[in-house]
């Protein structure tokens, strides 16, 4: 657990499997919407503002800096010597906390392949050990 509180659902492990999902959901749905707005005789300068609007703050910004914390954490624990070795596993509960994980298997990442983008595609239920070497 990182977080005193109830969940960690911020996290930016693993978020960017999850915004492409949702960009994709929300790509779909807007191009649904823009065939209606078209038949109800809105200009394509309106229907481009209005998608534009629609996609404004959607950015994978926030979750590859959330990512960047992590990776600064680990470099940080491996360098101090005081570990050899750093495990992440990313887990979204759907019942109780005491519920059994069933593990994807274990992965294992040395420094070199250690990055923002690599840990904000974590797949869940995958134990990830992060190496000096």
């Amino acid at each position: 657990m990182t977080t005193v509180g109830p969940c960690d659902c911020g996290t930016g492990l693993g978020a960017l499997w999850r915004e492409e999902a949702n960009l994709a959901q929300r790509k779909s749905a807007a191009e649904r919407e823009e065939e209606r707005l078209r038949k109800q005789g809105w200009s394509e300068t309106k229907i481009a503002r209005w998608k534009a609007e629609k996609f404004k703050g959607l950015s994978t910004a926030k979750t590859k800096a959330a990512a960047g914390e992590w990776e600064l954490l680990i470099r940080e624990l491996l360098a101090s010597g005081s570990a050899r070795y750093v495990c992440l596993l990313l887990h979204f509960y759907n019942g109780p906390i005491s519920e059994s994980i069933k593990l994807d298997g274990r992965e294992r990442v040395s420094l070199a392949g250690l990055s923002s983008e690599a840990l904000g595609r974590m797949k869940e239920d995958r134990l990830y050990e992060f190496t000096m070497g």
